[in-house]
């Protein structure tokens, strides 16, 4: 039974079937499933080492009945008079699991046999933007935010870079708003409040590093227009390119 991958929504696909063979004429019987790792049906988890995934295994489609080995309450009910019987094994991992990248895996045994369950967790993330409004310059110190979510798998490791913008010839440490024509505007974009630590695209140099949690994480960029630029009136802006790489 392979339920993966496992983004944090809601799995039901991967369902297997139990098949029971009778000789003709056999009493009626019962099929129960073990708890596996965790040892408790109700509660099932999968692991990679020492981290679990939590699952549940059902007796019908709806994932309503559970199916465990308390005869008479949970196990599945047959009729021996039928000589073979395919019966299907419905999974489910819940929603909303913060669990690191891995293959997760549990064993669940009957009276006889024994059959593996198993899910992927692949390392994900996703990023989203804010703008970045400076005002209205007169020659002194302008300074901005904007930020920066993403949300990466628990455990996952990432970097953050931003690019030089549009403007011609510049760089992540020299950029340039522009205006109609080849009017610029300096400006910087900081990964510190003091403005001192420049965010760039340069690996292990000025990106910005972190660790995913599974939920979102805010980053903020610190903006600056330096003091003293005589340029010529108009509305100047630049476009930035955000990267998380993981």
């Amino acid at each position: 039974m392979t339920l993966g991958p496992y983004s944090g929504m809601q799995v039901d696909t991967g369902s297997t079937n139990l098949t029971v063979n009778c000789t003709a004429g056999s009493a009626n019987y019962t099929v129960g499933l073990s708890g596996g790792n965790s040892g408790v049906t109700t509660a099932r988890t999968m692991k990679s080492g020492t981290v679990a995934l939590n699952y549940s295994l059902s007796r019908d489609a709806a994932r309503t009945q559970n199916w465990g080995n308390v005869a008479g309450t949970d196990t599945y009910a047959g009729n021996g008079a039928t000589a073979s019987v395919s019966v299907p094994i419905y999974p489910r991992i819940a929603a909303g699991q913060l669990v690191a990248p891995g293959t997760y895996t549990d064993t669940v045994s009957t009276a006889s046999k024994s059959f593996t369950v198993s899910a992927t967790i692949l390392p994900s993330c996703s990023i989203s933007t804010s703008a970045m409004s400076f005002g209205i310059y007169a020659g002194t110190v302008l300074d901005s935010t904007s930020t920066i979510t993403l949300t990466c798998s628990n455990t996952t490791s990432y970097t953050v870079s931003l690019n030089q913008g549009v403007a011609t010839g510049a760089t992540t440490s020299a950029r340039q708003m522009t205006r109609s024509g080849a009017t610029t505007l300096n400006y910087t974009l900081s990964s510190d409040a003091a403005r001192t630590a420049n965010w760039g695209n340069t690996a292990g140099g000025d990106t910005v590093a972190g660790t995913g949690s599974g939920n979102s994480q805010t980053l903020t960029i610190y903006g600056r227009v330096p003091a003293g630029q005589r340029v010529m009136p108009g509305s100047y802006a630049d476009t930035i390119v955000a990267t998380i790489t993981y």
